[in-house]
């Protein structure tokens, strides 16, 4: 019923991928036959025309990330990005979410809304609530002072300039400007200490 759901409203996806290897990638979702599943969801959304991205998360030093980004390029994903562990769900492990730990661009464009309507920044700054599309329009919620004080909060942190495509913030092999992670819009490789790509 989801896959009907996706289709008829032209819903854009994403997931996560950790390994090119089934046995790594499970050991970092914790579930058994999660890299087999995943990557039948990857086939189906394309065989049903559907946009996918996917986002390589390096959680493990010795992690296959540069093999993961080019399996999923071979699946024929155009859109692969790599971000390193942020402490937020699981990877948290009990710590208390911090805005110092998102990327800065939160709110810059996009919102997150869950499943009971709740309204966040992104949809890692889930401890920031901004509203509930259940009673309240989303423009409101846009233009509202929640909002207001959510970016205000985020820009006291990181600034105007947020996180920009600078190492160390990227993954060992990932010198700018390919790949950015997800929820990157632009790229500062004049500022990098590596040379520039592509």
């Amino acid at each position: 019923s989801l896959w009907t759901c996706f289709t008829e409203h032209r819903v854009d996806l994403a997931t996560s991928y950790y390994s090119d290897q089934a046995a790594e990638h499970d050991a970092v979702t914790a579930r058994r036959g999660s890299h087999t599943r995943t990557r039948a969801n990857i086939e189906k959304a394309q065989v049903l025309g559907l946009n996918l991205r996917g986002g390589i998360v390096q959680v493990r030093q010795d992690q296959r990330v540069e093999e993961a980004h080019q399996d999923l390029k071979d699946l024929g994903l155009r859109s692969v990005d790599t971000d390193r562990q942020r402490a937020f769900g699981r990877a948290s492990l009990g710590a208390v979410p911090a805005v110092e730990d998102l990327c800065g661009h939160c709110g810059r464009g996009k919102l997150a809304i869950g499943p009971d309507g709740d309204v966040w920044p992104c949809v890692l700054s889930r401890f920031i609530n901004v509203g509930n599309v259940r009673t309240a329009a989303l423009t409101a919620i846009w233009g509202g002072s929640a909002m207001a004080r959510a970016k205000a909060r985020i820009d006291a942190v990181h600034g105007d300039g947020t996180q920009a495509c600078t190492p160390p913030q990227f993954l060992p092999f990932c010198a700018p400007c390919q790949p950015c992670p997800p929820m990157f819009s632009h790229c500062d490789p004049e500022t990098a200490d590596t040379p520039q790509q592509g």
